[in-house]
């Protein structure tokens, strides 16, 4: 069974880089109490409450050398930065409870042109490995604080997909697939419970395109 420890627990009052914060933190449907998003088309919302990010993935990126300085939680504006999972492998739809919270992943998250300046690699340099993170909702709101654990109460649904797959299908055209493959796949993405709107709205253009 799947299970994270949230390492660090970040918030600001806008803009990309987000501040660790001691002891417990609110949590609801919105986000974290004290927390804001300069651009609320693209980011927050109950579908992007919580931005996740593995303590694993910020240890990757330094080891390749793709950062101008040091990178600490809450620099790629994850909200909740964790331990012990890869999230690239959560599937859409699963859930995860910790100390009463309940979780929903809903989609990756897409890095922006405004990681550049913590480094001239980024964020290009997410995308090989797919280092992107994880948007979820909260089903069920609480506290959250550093070194609170989470476990999986739902198992992958059938025919659900991996962050990572909803990812290559939505990014990447250089699938080894047939283009009626492809189609088929988005087709059956769009079918997923609990895929957030702006990545089932992005799908949706995705497919229209295809199947001109």
């Amino acid at each position: 069974m799947a299970q994270f420890e949230v390492v660090s627990v970040n918030t600001n009052e806008g803009g990309v880089r987000k501040l660790p914060r001691s002891g417990p933190v609110v949590l609801d449907a919105f986000g974290l109490q004290g927390d804001k998003q300069a651009n609320r088309r693209d980011h927050g919302g109950p579908d992007q409450a919580v931005c996740l990010y593995a303590l694993e993935d910020y240890q990757a990126l330094q080891t390749k050398g793709v950062t101008d300085g040091v990178l600490e939680p809450g620099s790629v504006g994850e909200t909740l930065t964790t331990r012990g999972i890869d999230w690239r492998e959560v599937h859409v739809g699963q859930r995860f409870e910790g100390a009463g919270v309940i979780l929903e992943i809903s989609t990756f998250r897409y890095p922006c042109q405004k990681l550049k300046p913590l480094g001239d690699q980024l964020p290009e340099a997410l995308f090989p490995e797919r280092r992107f993170g994880a948007y979820g909702r909260v089903l069920k709101r609480g506290t959250v604080q550093a070194g609170q654990a989470f476990a999986a109460i739902s198992e992958p649904a059938g025919g659900s997909m991996s962050l990572r797959r909803v990812s290559e299908l939505l990014l990447d055209e250089t699938l080894s697939e047939s283009v009626a493959a492809r189609q088929a796949a988005i087709d059956q993405l769009l079918l997923q419970r609990g895929l957030a709107y702006r990545t089932r709205e992005l799908a949706a253009k995705i497919q229209r395109k295809m199947h001109r």
